[in-house]
């Protein structure tokens, strides 16, 4: 199953993620995949405040690499978008944060297919005329089961 959602606003996009956030589980990885601007911090709050953290305190961990958020999980949120080649991820210790309990939202995670996990979900999210569209691709039974967990709340919601 690979869902495809259009948000028309922001608070499409931070519902869409907040729907997400509330199905995840420790060690779960989400792949957040999408140009400049296209939203994926947007749908990494949304994705964090359905895990209990407040959306204000999520921001971009652009310059940072990692900012951990505590819900009601540990959310670790990376962005690789200035990392240029693998060795890096592994002088930071990127491995071994996905192996800890928590949830693992990782930017720009498609720059780096074989540094992530086997099992992941990856969202991609582009810009549309009048919104976003945000495809779910899963690997792995967990997030096929996720996947239509949100499906169906995002279209009863």
């Amino acid at each position: 199953m690979t869902p495809i959602f259009f948000c028309a606003q922001e608070q499409d996009v931070r519902k869409l993620g907040a729907l997400l956030g509330r199905c995840l589980f420790s060690g779960a990885s989400v792949l957040l995949c999408g140009h400049l601007g296209a939203g994926k911090t947007v749908l990494a709050k949304g994705i964090a405040s359905g895990l209990d953290v407040a959306p204000d305190k999520v921001t971009s961990p652009t310059f940072a690499l990692l900012n951990i958020y505590q819900g009601r999980m540990t959310v670790r949120h990376f962005d690789l978008y200035r990392i240029r080649e693998a060795a890096e991820l592994a002088d930071f210790g990127f491995a071994q944060y996905l192996e800890e309990a928590g949830v693992n939202i990782v930017e720009w995670g498609d720059m780096f297919p074989e540094a992530m996990p086997e099992e992941r979900l990856v969202i991609r999210i582009w810009a549309e005329a009048y919104g976003r569209g945000v495809a779910f691709e899963p690997a792995g039974d967990a997030y096929e089961t996720i996947c239509r967990e949100v499906d169906d709340a995002y279209f009863r919601n």
